[in-house]
Parts: C-alpha cells; sequence; structure tokens
C-alpha cells in the first residue's frame, strides 16, 4: 500500500463522516483555545526572559535590591524644536503625573535640577561643547556690552555700531546663530 492510496483512503473515510469530521475538528479547536487560554501568555517582563541562575542576572538581582530607588521606573523622553518648548511640555507631565499618587510614588525632572541648570554644558560631547564656545567667543563683542549694561541703555552702543559693522559681523552671525 502506498502513501498515495492511504491519503484517497482518509479523503473518502472524511468525505463519507463529514459531520463527524466537522465536529470533532470544532471540539478539537474548543480544547485548544481552553489550554492556549489557560496555558499560554505574553510577559512584558524582561526579567523573566533569562533563567536567575544566569551570573549577570543574579548580579542585576543584587544591584535590584542593593538600589531599591531604581525599581518600577518611567522615564519619558520629551522631544520638542526648542528646548524652551521641551522644558514646558516636561514641566506640565510632571505637574500632571505628581497628581496621581496613586500610580506614581515619586515624579522626578532631573533636567530641572539646579546643579545641571548651572553646569549642564559639562555633559556635553566635546565636538558639540566646542561649538557652543566658539559661538560664545564669537558673541564675546555683543555679550560684553550688554553684561556693562543690560537695560535698554546699555543696547544703544550696540545700535549705534551695527549698521558700520554689520559687514564685518556678518560671518561672525552667521556661525553664531546659524539657520
Amino acid at each position: 500500500m502506498t502513501f498515495q492510496s492511504l491519503l484517497v483512503g482518509l479523503v473518502d473515510r472524511c468525505c463519507r463522516n463529514g459531520w463527524r469530521v466537522v465536529l470533532a475538528g470544532g471540539v478539537l479547536a474548543a480544547f485548544a483555545g481552553w489550554y492556549a487560554a489557560g496555558h499560554l501568555g505574553i510577559s512584558t517582563d524582561t526579567d523573566l526572559m533569562f533563567a536567575e541562575s544566569l551570573p549577570w542576572r543574579q548580579r542585576a538581582m543584587t544591584f535590584r535590591d542593593d538600589f531599591p530607588q531604581y525599581r518600577d521606573l518611567l522615564v519619558a523622553v520629551i522631544d520638542a524644536r526648542e528646548p524652551e518648548e521641551a522644558d514646558a511640555t516636561a514641566g506640565a507631565l510632571a505637574d500632571a503625573l505628581a497628581q496621581d499618587p496613586a500610580h506614581f510614588l515619586t515624579v522626578r525632572r532631573p533636567d530641572a535640577l539646579p546643579f545641571l541648570r548651572q553646569e549642564g554644558l559639562l555633559f556635553l560631547d566635546p565636538p558639540e561643547l566646542e561649538k557652543v564656545l566658539d559661538r560664545t567667543i564669537d558673541a564675546q563683542p555683543f555679550i560684553g556690552e550688554l553684561a556693562k549694561d543690560p537695560d535698554a541703555r546699555g543696547c544703544s552702543p550696540l545700535w549705534a555700531c551695527w549698521e558700520p559693522g554689520l559687514s564685518r559681523a556678518r560671518p561672525i552671525l552667521r556661525r553664531t546663530f546659524p539657520h
């Protein structure tokens, strides 16, 4: 008996007992659904992906136990066209989350810490820091005049030399305020 004749016999038997085959298929599908609902699932917890016996997992668990403040963190990264817009959005988000202590125990904005406000340039990449410093050095004459007298009277010497110095300052301004 060949495979083809076995296959033909199976199809013939299924055709003669159609309702029984459909009923058996339905029962089998229902059992599979019941089993899948009780035994299969999806977990988004990345800690469950790897065995706890792995050395690096044991170190991670020790770290988690030693530093409980880093558990259950939610980090929001806000991207905006202007830094002021991102700052305002982050402030509004932090205020809104702080109003919900049932879901958020603490709300922190590390970017708003006084140290980072004062010393934030320390965290720039060296090439980016170099660009900022170059632009600041190029704008130093203007900044110096404004620092001497920061009100409208202090701006008047800048306006007086604006037109004659514009042709000389144009390359500096382009580097300082690129489009």
